[in-house]
């Protein structure tokens, strides 16, 4: 509702912005000029997106030369709920499909946006052809931004975002406990959470701690965290 209510009342101020950034011969560059005008990019369309996800700007930067600059656009526009963005997707992807980098940035603008349907892309994600558990990096684009930072979404009072991230780290753990340990920040301060969410994480935590192939170092610490003695 903030977003909403700062991009109407900004609009004029954020397409005089944004279209001179796009007009900028110096946004695809790697100096800190152009590192720093690509950083305001996102802010920007930020606020212009919740405002009006179907600004005309909005469809220059997702067509814009410089791949960074239009998944920027598409990480923002990603989180409209307004915007059926498969086909956006789509034509993203195949810009992006000869880097693995941008791939990884593609994945993270859908893990991390806040629509309702983010939980069935995670799942699509996960069993699709894109997925490498032995790809850290694919790994942590498709888990970091919805487990760590997409909190809305995560946390969704349904618990099936913890649910679909439990039965993954149940196929991490075993051989790829590293990264696994990256990722379940918010599950181990479950005491944090309303009493709701708190008893569904706990539900899922005791989950993980049944499984016969979990490392012994983090059964210790999910059994201290949940109060029950060493086996």
């Amino acid at each position: 509702a903030l977003r909403r209510r700062l991009g109407s009342v900004l609009a004029d101020d954020l397409a005089a912005l944004i279209g001179e950034l796009l007009e900028s011969a110096d946004l695809s560059g790697s100096g800190p000029s152009a590192i720093a005008r690509r950083l305001l990019l996102e802010p920007a369309f930020a606020l212009l997106v919740a405002a009006d996800a179907d600004h005309p700007l909005v469809h220059r930067a997702l067509g814009h030369r410089e791949h960074t600059v239009a998944l920027r656009a598409f990480a923002q526009i990603a989180h409209s709920e307004s915007v059926p963005i498969d086909a956006i997707a789509d034509e993203m992807f195949e810009r992006c499909r000869h880097s693995s980098r941008l791939v990884d940035r593609w994945i993270r603008a859908q893990t991390g946006a806040r629509r309702t349907d983010t939980i069935e892309r995670v799942e699509r994600f996960v069993n699709g052809p894109l997925y490498d558990r032995d790809d850290r990096p694919r790994v942590m684009a498709v888990w970091f931004p919805f487990a760590t930072r997409n909190r809305s979404v995560f946390h969704h009072e349904s618990g099936r975002g913890y649910r679909v991230f439990v039965d993954e780290l149940g196929r991490l753990m075993p051989e790829h406990s590293g990264t696994a340990v990256r990722l379940v920040g918010d599950l181990l301060q479950f005491q944090r959470f309303d009493e709701r969410r708190s008893a569904l994480l706990r539900v899922e935590l005791e989950r993980l701690a049944a499984l016969p192939d979990l490392p012994d170092f983090a059964g210790a610490i999910l059994r201290q965290l949940l109060g029950n003695p060493a086996t």
